[in-house]
């Protein structure tokens, strides 16, 4: 900083009492003109209270602002790299649950709901598409659906198999 009148320098004559002009550019290097920057006309009130943060910001040592668009790329970059794996992965996810449904066995056309009980009567006669088949159904083909109904075996009241195989008209 310039040496005023007296040969102190801005700040010390702020610390004194005085007031002063203080530069927030620091002086060019080798002499020659002042820095063309922003000044402030501080008094000693301000010396206490604010001369501090402005001479720590002078010789601010933060990353430039160059340096932190690199370090904002850098994130999303990986940021994106990782979001292309998920893609990755989901996009294996759905292949697989597409091979896993057309690799699904077809719907039975008939199903024989089987009571509780190893040794137990069938219960119900269902077509493919029944709502209230239960859990222990088995898909069986036409004939046997036939000969189930014929054998005594209830057909479901609500699909009504017995119409739809033509056994009543």
């Amino acid at each position: 900083m310039d040496r005023p009148e007296g040969g102190q320098s801005g700040v010390q004559r702020l610390l004194d009492g005085g007031a002063a002009w203080i530069d927030f550019l620091p002086p060019p290097k080798g002499g020659g003109r002042k820095p063309s920057g922003p000044r402030c006309l501080l008094s000693p009130w301000d010396a206490q209270v604010r001369v501090a943060p402005i001479i720590e910001r002078v010789h601010d040592s933060s990353p430039s602002r160059l340096v932190l668009l690199r370090f904002l790329e850098r994130v999303q970059e990986r940021d994106l790299a990782c979001t292309r794996r998920w893609i990755v992965e989901e996009e294996r996810r759905e292949a697989e649950r597409r091979r896993g449904v057309e690799a699904r066995p077809p719907v039975p056309s008939w199903l024989i709901e089987q009571s509780i009980g190893h040794h137990a009567p069938p219960v119900y006669v269902h077509a493919g598409d029944c709502h209230m088949a239960g859990k222990r159904s088995k898909g069986v083909a036409r004939d046997a659906a036939l000969r189930a109904l014929t054998d005594g075996i209830v057909a479901c009241p609500h699909c009504r198999p017995d119409t739809q195989l033509g056994l009543l008209d």
